[in-house]
């Protein structure tokens, strides 16, 4: 089975290098129409703009890396719930996945929905301990690898979105080598929320497909 984490060497680079190059052409850096500049001030500006791409790309990586996986979920979750916290509990109350039914459900798991605590924080950790079992005799089951790449792969983006934001605010308030400007934070903003959505997406159906692979099997 392939790195389960090795869009840290493809779709993560690209996506922070697009993300850099974006908010470099949002800025007015490269304006020349009012001939602000002489062409020894615009050559010092583009060398200053490679160097703070390099910087924020280095940045926005290894604090990626640095950032451990408990960090990465409560800043992607906040003060919701992981995936497999709430998974059986929410599928008992609404089954919108087609391939299994809400009493195959709940004729398979049996045990675990009577072993469901009272007490919300530990029927929280029962739900995701249950869950994981399950999960980690499938593990590497192609469907289950891809679904659990994908989520993970959304949620580094999401986190990456968010070095990138304290990068550009550093650049423009402690540096000065960007001018701050509204477009460039609405177009941060916007990229933090669909990544952050995505996320949540694709979590939700990385644990659905652990129990549909089980119920199958």
């Amino acid at each position: 089975m392939d790195n389960l984490k090795d869009y840290r060497e493809k779709e993560q680079k690209m996506y922070i290098v697009a993300n850099i190059f974006v908010l470099i052409l949002l800025s007015d850096l490269f304006n020349l129409q009012n001939n602000q500049y002489e062409w020894l001030n615009v050559l010092v500006k583009i060398l200053d703009s490679t160097l703070l791409s390099s910087s924020i790309y280095i940045f926005a990586f290894l604090a990626d890396a640095l950032f451990s996986s408990g960090v990465k979920m409560k800043l992607l979750y906040f003060t919701g719930h992981l995936p497999g916290e709430t998974i059986f509990s929410e599928l008992k109350k609404k089954n919108t996945d087609l391939r299994f039914t809400t009493g195959q459900l709940l004729a398979k798991y049996k045990e675990i929905f009577e072993g469901l605590p009272v007490d919300k924080k530990e029927k929280l950790k029962y739900e995701n301990s249950q869950w994981y079992k399950i999960y980690n005799k499938h593990r590497n089951v192609s469907m289950i690898f891809e679904s659990n790449r994908d989520y993970l792969l959304c949620r580094d983006l999401y986190i990456s979105t968010l070095v990138i934001i304290i990068s550009y605010l550093i650049s423009c308030n402690l540096i000065n080598v960007l001018e701050f400007n509204w477009t460039s934070i609405l177009y941060l903003a916007i990229m933090l929320i669909i990544t952050n959505v995505t996320a949540h997406i694709k979590g939700r159906r990385f644990a659905t497909n652990v129990l549909a692979y089980d119920l199958q099997s």
